[in-house]
């Protein structure tokens, strides 16, 4: 586990790698457009481009299923980065591999460095148990089957009938037949046969 410990300082700003001299951001999970000059496109008005400045300012957070993210703009060209995995790179280093970033308190819109940490994919589902964000089964919008499902496909299976045959029967691929029946999916439901 890579963890920030850093308990709640006055805040500190480094300039997000590949953007350098265009965003910082914060340990306490703000972001920032710096103060620059910009070339603007050339157009009829300025057929030989303008140079734009522009003020450094706080960029406004967006939020999806509670997590934050930024708009970069470099070279005519935007990205929408989320802000943990800003504050983790520029605080923490590169996310080593098998890792994940983590929220300490389950919240993913909390993106201070006290709060995130680089773990396993093991210790952050845990994580999400214990807070109670975990996700499974039929809780999960897009799942096309529900624990009943699940439970009947198992004991047909064990009765002889075909993964490709229950396939069909419930409109899914017969990998998703497959993942229910040995239990690497819908796990929570029953012993796996």
């Amino acid at each position: 586990m890579i963890d920030a410990h850093v308990a709640d300082v006055p805040e500190q700003w480094k300039e997000i790698e590949g953007y350098e001299g265009y965003y910082s951001v914060s340990t306490l999970g703000r972001v920032k457009s710096l103060a620059r000059s910009v070339s603007a496109k050339p157009c009829v008005k300025a057929p030989n481009g303008r140079v734009i400045p522009i003020q450094e300012r706080i960029l406004k957070q967006s939020e999806t299923d509670g997590r934050r993210f930024v708009t970069l703009w470099k070279d005519h060209v935007n990205l929408a980065v989320s802000v943990h995995k800003l504050v983790t790179s520029a605080f923490l280093g590169p996310m080593p591999d098998g890792m994940e970033r983590c929220h300490n308190d389950g919240k993913p819109s909390n993106n201070r460095l006290s709060n995130l940490r680089y773990d396993t994919a093991v210790n952050n589902n845990a994580d999400k148990r214990k807070h109670g964000t975990h996700i499974q089964g039929s809780d999960i919008p897009w799942s096309k089957l529900d624990e009943r499902a699940v439970e009947f496909i198992r004991s047909e299976y064990q009765n002889g009938r075909t993964q490709q045959s229950l396939a069909i029967a419930f409109g899914v691929q017969q990998p998703a037949i497959s993942r229910a029946i040995s239990g690497k999916r819908w796990a929570h439901v029953g012993e796996s046969p």
